[in-house]
């Protein structure tokens, strides 16, 4: 069951899915101001796209682009699956609820993006598991180029993503991996010099 605080007055089933229908409980009058906007068509679209997001969140698969505006289904004795003529909607509350949603929804997506943003700040490359293993790993065939100079730039890449300058760290004192990171250097400091940009 859905807790949803506006039932909706019908019901229509079609051939790809379900119309839902509100119907006011007083008719809502489309005026166009001075400045040529019509404020209750305006809200009237804020609705259906609050009504749409709030039910995608409810059920799988509602078509949350489709027209607010569009051709309806007409009623018919044999498409109605629900209707309850008195179970009517006030535009005032609806567009309050509407308005309401709107902005929980904003306030979920502005913490999400800063989560988001958080993470991405504080997760370097060079603390996971993957570049440890990369980087400890002492058996590289010298003679195979590829799988050396994608090593090598792999590591340099999430070097660079992770704000490491062209210093030995201190990740480990092991004499192979200090050997293999002034090695790293020392080629992308030579690689650097040589690389043009073409326009």
């Amino acid at each position: 069951m859905l807790d949803v605080q506006f039932l909706p007055t019908l019901i229509l089933a079609t051939t790809k899915g379900y119309h839902i229908y509100y119907v006011f409980d007083e008719p809502v009058f489309v005026r166009r101001h001075a400045n040529g906007k019509l404020p209750a068509v305006r809200a009237a679209k804020a609705i259906a796209k609050s009504l749409k997001q709030y039910y995608a969140q409810k059920l799988p698969a509602v078509d949350v682009t489709c027209n607010s505006f569009g051709i309806f289904r007409v009623p018919r004795p044999d498409n109605i699956e629900y209707f309850e003529p008195k179970m009517t909607v006030d535009f005032q509350a609806l567009m309050t609820w509407s308005i309401n949603f709107a902005n929980d929804q904003h306030q979920i997506k502005a913490q999400t993006i800063q989560r988001s943003f958080k993470a991405r700040r504080t997760s370097r490359q060079i603390d996971q598991l993957w570049f440890q293993a990369l980087i400890n790993q002492t058996d590289i065939d010298q003679n195979v180029g590829y799988g050396r100079h994608n090593t090598i730039f792999t590591l340099a890449l999430a070097c660079y993503s992770s704000n490491v300058s062209l210093v030995i760290p201190q990740m480990s004192r092991k004499p192979s991996v200090l050997i293999f990171w002034t090695n790293l250097t020392a080629i992308l400091t030579t690689r650097w010099r040589h690389i043009t940009f073409k326009k």
